[in-house]
């Protein structure tokens, strides 16, 4: 049996095509949000720890539908819990926003190092700049996959303020893809070469903004949710 994260089953036996004729392919669909979250209340509820229905709902978030990701930020914020009790700081078993906080610095710190080395490879050589950070935070916080170029345009604009229409992301796009973050799967539509870099994006772009930004990504992200959800309902 082999296991592993890929878009299909040539990119996961990439280097052992030998070995596709003794096996048959079973594809394993990401995780949907109700069962992140039902990962992180069976655990908690476990360890007889309470958390907070926003934190829940960020870990949700922040997991991209991995339940890797929710087992590191759920460890990371009890781990910073327990710090709290024993430093006298905190009494009750609780998990909120400070505990989050923290789990997101030990979820960037513990992941695995083969993601976090693709993720600085990838963005050593491009110039750091807000552009950059909304292009690829949009594509990694959007919630389906693969994600249109119009969607990006659209998400890096309203965050940036700029006038509708006025957004030019194509440099952006160019650059994300010539360094392997990203991959242009069709015409005008884009994600992710590795599936773990999209949660890892997002935890990177958390530590790494200021709380003003952070606010108007999030209004973002909920105004997008809503836009599908009514699209959805259409259907």
């Amino acid at each position: 049996m082999i296991v592993g994260i890929a878009e299909n089953i040539d990119d996961l036996l990439a280097g052992h095509e030998s070995a596709q004729r003794n096996l048959v392919e079973i594809r394993v669909p990401r995780l949907t949000n109700r069962e992140i979250k039902q990962i992180i209340t069976v655990g908690m509820e476990a360890l007889g720890i309470q958390v907070e229905d926003e934190s829940v709902d960020q870990i949700v978030e922040f997991s991209a539908n991995f339940p890797y990701y929710t087992h590191l930020l759920c460890e990371g914020a009890v781990r910073s819990l327990i710090n709290f009790i024993r430093a006298g700081t905190k009494k009750d078993y609780l998990i909120g926003e400070s505990e989050l906080a923290a789990s997101i610095d030990y979820a960037i710190r513990n992941t695995q190092h083969t993601i976090s080395r693709a993720y600085e490879d990838a963005v050593r050589s491009i110039r750091q700049s807000q552009r950059f950070k909304y292009t690829l935070y949009a594509i990694a916080s959007w919630p389906e996959e693969p994600v249109a170029y119009k969607d990006i345009c659209e998400w890096v604009g309203r965050i940036s303020k700029a006038e509708a229409g006025t957004v030019n992301i194509s440099h952006q796009l160019r650059r994300l893809e010539s360094s392997g973050i990203i991959r242009r799967v069709d015409s005008g539509f884009y994600q992710f070469n590795n599936p773990l870099l999209k949660a890892y994006v997002i935890l990177k772009a958390r530590a790494d903004t200021t709380d003003v930004e952070l606010r108007a990504i999030d209004a973002q992200i909920k105004q997008v949710q809503k836009r599908l959800d009514r699209v959805r309902s259409r259907i």
